[in-house]
């Protein structure tokens, strides 16, 4: 592959051989080796997710990769936040999953989002990480030491993917290392630390990886310090994951895998008495066939996740406390199967057979309307959900320097057995009962693309794609409480789709120096929002019900029509091999075109999209032996908190560093330091003026030991 590719190929292959147990490698090589032989230079999303035809991308589409060396120098500790030194990943709020609620960590693309649903899939290993109740994902659940490479698949993947793809593909590749312990140690500012163990090692024909880890933090004070009481408590956090992986040879041709894993945390919301608690397992089996010209890949999944989480309000003076929301309990499973066929008709044409089933169910049961006797009402709503899909995609080398690919897909979707019901504590009598209308969407989607190299430097690439995103259930059925600004469910909500098309020119004049352009636009229908609700605050609104006077009501609702344009710059050079240099930068202008329920919103832009992002990395090789340093500038421009965009959250620029000592072959130290400035990050803003702020000055040392 030329050193222009959007991938260092080579450099990763070499990588990932070095790994003597790693099951799925040559299952990975072939695929790498099949995409060479084709002269197409396109990225494959099986870096990360090993499973070649689960998520093979065309050679048309552009990505970005978080590989080993970054989860080693970055200042880091868990994937959000390695991810974001990518510009054009975000979260919903600029709040890590440190101390993010849970419901807010699904992740988006480019900008593409106007409320905290992930628009992104995101792949462990070939299996979903999005939460079935809620597509968020539980970041914290991931340790760093199990983890390889990430790939960043910006624009909608509608063929590889399926829906939920809207704004890309998020893959993570687990490490299956050579044998040995790998332990890690560390304690931070936060009066808090981590510590995590992965084994790797054999057991007769079983090849073994198992891991555990967690950590634990009293955190920080959300509020900004001059708008603070009483009531303003530290942010804690705690969480626990673990798991294991066992693989072997069932034939010449098969091989087998079994990964089992859980996890569970904790989270105090920075206000007395508000919490919220997670634990989810999940569980997948996968076996793949390789040969010369034809891969199989077949799988089955399984999710469970429980979460609860208290909803507390305070009074003017923020001294008290009390109660407003108790979701006790939010089930939610999931399971389904994926079985991806890739077959090399010759060095030059490949085709991709993709099927997909994926079943969810959850509901929520909490008990709300409390005015300061306690709760009076008892309500459980919830759902099913479905889809099945099927995907070709074929990609030719019509010659050295041209490479074209496209694809199809269609996909049923269903939601099944909606129901709210409302019961009077008091009384013990049902207030509301419904059931809501079963509905099936059919979507056929697909994307087309070109891969042009007229010179070894340079690559450039144009695709036009389509996507789609149904609703969550949490988003159907699950309201919520941000203090006194409420939030409703909405059972009616459409279906999102989009289009769009993104074009890039790379130059790399030698490895490892280059500069890279990608222009794009999405058009967006029916994207769900949490839309203002006009009312007097101070008396009961529909549907919301009684809203404080310092408070506001909202409900997600579909948006008829928005448009996201931008562009994505990135730049890299290796200088004096010391240095190491490279630039990012996001544009991104997310606007509602068109709102016939709200016309208000019309010219607006999407809450907590920023128009700039950006981030500096520079890593040094020091003079004195085994010392490197990182830093990392990030940036942000200004941002709504609302729909309405009446509160905006200030621009900011933060730098975090790392200091890291490799004493002995064995052992190395870390120095970090997160937001070295202490820079106000402004996350959110309610209806009253107050103000949440991200992760202030946050100093950790830490120990990492290979034996």
């Amino acid at each position: 592959m030329p050193p222009s590719s959007e991938f260092n190929t080579q450099r990763l292959v070499i990588y990932l051989s070095s790994f003597r147990r790693s099951w799925l490698t040559p299952v990975f090589l072939a695929c790498l080796t099949s995409t060479a032989n084709a002269q197409t230079g396109g990225e494959t999303i099986s870096i990360v997710g090993k499973a070649a035809p689960a998520v093979a991308s065309s050679a048309s589409g552009t990505a970005t990769l978080l590989d080993v060396s970054d989860i080693t120098a970055l200042p880091y500790d868990r994937l959000d936040d390695l991810l974001a030194a990518k510009s054009g990943f975000s979260l919903f709020r600029r709040i890590p999953s440190l101390t993010a609620n849970p419901t807010i960590q699904g992740a988006s693309l480019r900008g593409i989002g106007p409320n905290g649903a992930g628009r992104a899939s995101v792949l462990l290993d070939g299996a979903p990480l999005n939460d079935p109740f809620g597509n968020w994902v539980s970041w914290a659940s991931i340790l760093p030491d199990t983890i390889s490479a990430a790939a960043l698949l910006p624009g909608s993947r509608p063929v590889a993917a399926g829906p939920g793809a809207l704004s890309g593909l998020i893959a993570i590749e687990t490490s299956e290392a050579a044998e040995g312990l790998r332990l890690r140690m560390s304690g931070n500012s936060l009066e808090g630390g981590d510590a995590s163990v992965v084994y790797a090692g054999a057991s007769g024909p079983l090849d073994i990886i198992a891991f555990a880890g967690g950590g634990l933090r009293e955190g920080y004070i959300p509020i900004i310090a001059s708008q603070r009481g009483p009531a303003d408590v530290q942010a804690a956090s705690h969480n626990f994951s673990g798991g294991i992986k066992v693989a072997t040879d069932v034939s010449d041709t098969w091989r087998g895998g079994l990964l089992l894993r859980g996890f569970s945390e904790a989270r105090d919301n920075g206000l007395d008495g508000a919490e919220n608690d997670t634990q989810g397992f999940d569980g997948s089996l996968r076996l793949v066939k390789t040969t010369e010209q034809l891969t199989v890949d077949a799988s089955a999944y399984g999710q469970v996740r429980r979460f609860a989480s208290l909803f507390t309000a305070t009074d003017a003076a923020r001294e008290t406390t009390r109660p407003v929301l108790d979701q006790f309990s939010v089930p939610s499973y999931a399971f389904g199967s994926r079985i991806n066929v890739a077959n090399r008709w010759s060095d030059k044409h490949q085709s991709n057979l993709f099927l997909q089933a994926d079943w969810r169910r959850g509901e929520t049961n909490e008990r709300f309307r409390n005015l300061g006797a306690g709760f009076t009402r008892l309500r459980t709503a919830g759902g099913r959900q479905s889809n099945f899909g099927i995907g070709v995609h074929h990609e030719s080398a019509l010659s050295a320097k041209l490479t074209v690919d496209g694809g199809i897909r269609l996909d049923v979707l269903r939601l099944r057995g909606g129901q709210r019901l409302e019961e009077n504590l008091e009384t013990g009598g049902l207030v509301r009962d419904d059931a809501f209308e079963n509905r099936s969407d059919t979507i056929l989607g697909g994307s087309a693309g070109v891969r042009y190299q007229p010179a070894p430097a340079w690559v450039l690439k144009a695709r036009g794609y389509t996507g789609s995103r149904q609703p969550s259930l949490n988003e159907y059925f699950r309201p919520f409480r941000v203090g006194n600004d409420i939030t409703e469910a909405n059972p009616d909500l459409d279906i999102e789709t989009l289009r769009g098309f993104d074009v890039s020119a790379r130059y790399e004049p030698i490895t490892g120096q280059y500069i890279a352009l990608t222009l794009f636009q999405n058009w967006l229908r029916d994207a769900v929002g949490n839309l203002t609700v006009a009312g007097t605050p101070g008396g009961f609104i529909a549907p919301c019900g009684f809203v404080p006077g310092n408070g506001s009501c909202r409900q997600r609702g579909n948006i008829d029509r928005a448009k996201v344009k931008g562009a994505e710059l990135s730049a890299g050079a290796a200088i004096a091999q010391t240095f190491n240099l490279s630039v990012t930068y996001a544009f991104s202008d997310a606007e509602i075109s068109r709102s016939a329920a709200n016309p208000a919103l019309e010219g607006k832009r999407f809450a907590q999209v920023p128009r700039h992002q950006g981030s500096l990395d520079l890593r040094w090789q020091t003079p004195v032996d085994g010392l490197t340093t990182s830093a990392v500038v990030r940036a942000q421009s200004r941002q709504f908190e609302d729909d309405l965009n009446a509160r905006a959250l200030d621009s900011f620029a933060a730098v975090d560093v790392r200091l890291r000592w490799q004493t002995s072959d064995a052992v190395s130290f870390h120095l970090d330091a997160i937001n070295l400035t202490d820079t106000r990050i402004e996350a959110g803003q309610t209806a009253d003026g107050l103000i949440t702020r991200g992760q202030p000055l946050t100093i950790t040392v830490g120990l990492i030991g290979q034996f």
